[in-house]
């Protein structure tokens, strides 16, 4: 089994600084096989030539998507194909809009019903309010005769 390497065993390996490795890292990301472990990442062995080769093309005056095409041919990347998971079978329009329509139903009847039970808490509030205030304006006249019967009757008829 190969042995995947740290970004540090990389600059080691090839004597290229390690911020200057993530850089070509970041920048040619498509070209490096990883495995993240835990917080890190290990990079297949490939990745030495690849950097090296990078480092070269720099320091032959490249520029990035000069490099990125000669990486391109020279170290062609396959991509592997996942296996795709099995989706229920669409529906049809006529399905979705019959799906819709019974939504759409449930959805007024509820509403109806919200509605309904709101015209009634209204009603019922507003019986209560007018039956406490006729109360209220009631016991206010029967207060008010009483005043009147009272000033009514003069100082002496108090005492009998």
């Amino acid at each position: 089994m190969e042995k995947w390497l740290s970004i540090s065993e990389l600059s080691e390996l090839t004597k290229i600084p390690e911020t200057t490795i993530r850089r070509y890292i970041s920048k040619f990301r498509a070209y490096f096989r990883y495995d993240t472990r835990g917080r890190t990442k290990k990079y297949h062995p490939d990745t030495i030539m690849i950097l090296k080769k990078i480092a070269d093309l720099y320091n032959e005056d490249y520029q990035a998507p000069e490099i990125d095409d000669i990486l391109g041919i020279q170290f062609p990347f396959a991509v592997e194909e996942k296996p795709t998971t099995h989706h229920p079978p669409l529906k049809t329009i006529e399905q979705q809009f019959e799906d819709f329509k019974t939504y759409q139903e449930q959805f007024n009847r509820q509403l109806l019903q919200e509605l309904h039970q709101q015209r009634e808490y209204i009603k019922n509030s507003i019986d209560k309010r007018d039956h406490d205030l006729l109360n209220a304006i009631q016991q206010m006249q029967d207060a008010k005769k009483e005043i009147a019967a009272a000033k009514e009757k003069k100082w002496w008829q108090f005492w009998r």
